[in-house]
C-alpha cells in the first residue's frame, strides 16, 4: 500500500501526494514526522508569521483603522496577528494549546487556540490571514525528505542481510 502524505487545513486539503515506489513495505515513518515537524515550526510557521504571509502566498490584508487605533494604544509595537502571541506559540513551541500526535502512519500538526480558525479562514467581518501552508517549494522538499528516508531504509535493509 502506498504512503499517501496528506495536509489538510481546517478542512481544506492542500496537498494529497502518493510515494508507491519506495514506500510499500515501511512501517514507522516517525523520523520523517519529526522532520516534517521541525520544518513547520523553525521555517515554515515563524517566517509565515514574521512576512505577514507572504512566505505562503496569501499576504495578509491591513487591520481595520478603528481596531489598528486601539491595538496600537494597548499593544504598541505588536505586529499584525500577534496581540498576546498565543496563537503563534502554539504553532512554534509545544504549549498546552498545541496540537502534536506522531506515530508510525500518523503526523498530526496543529493549534488548540479557538480564534485560529476565524484569523485562518476569515468570517463576514475579518478578512482571511492564513497562518498554515505550503509553497511548491515546500512540498518538493517535504518529498525529497520522504524519499530520502525510504532509501535509506532500503539501503539499510539491504546491507544487514
Amino acid at each position: 500500500m502506498p504512503f499517501r502524505l496528506t495536509w489538510t487545513v481546517y478542512g481544506d486539503q492542500l496537498v494529497r501526494e502518493e510515494f508507491s515506489r519506495f514506500t510499500a513495505g515501511v512501517q514507522d515513518f516517525r523520523p520523517v514526522f519529526e522532520q516534517l515537524e521541525a520544518d513547520l515550526q523553525h521555517s515554515i510557521i515563524q517566517s509565515t508569521f514574521s512576512s505577514r504571509g507572504a512566505r505562503i502566498g496569501t499576504t495578509w490584508p491591513a487591520l481595520s483603522t478603528k481596531y489598528a487605533e486601539w491595538k496600537a494604544r494597548n499593544y504598541p509595537g505588536r505586529p499584525l496577528m500577534v496581540l498576546t502571541r498565543r496563537l503563534e506559540r502554539s504553532l512554534i513551541a509545544k504549549t498546552g494549546d498545541s496540537i502534536r500526535v506522531i506515530g508510525k502512519k500518523v503526523f498530526r500538526f496543529g493549534t488548540r487556540v479557538p480564534y485560529g480558525i476565524f484569523h485562518h479562514m476569515g468570517t463576514t467581518r475579518m478578512p482571511r490571514r492564513q497562518f498554515l501552508g505550503l509553497t511548491h517549494d515546500d512540498k518538493v522538499a517535504w518529498g525529497k525528505i520522504v524519499h530520502k528516508y525510504c532509501v535509506g531504509l532500503m539501503g539499510r535493509l539491504r546491507y544487514s542481510r
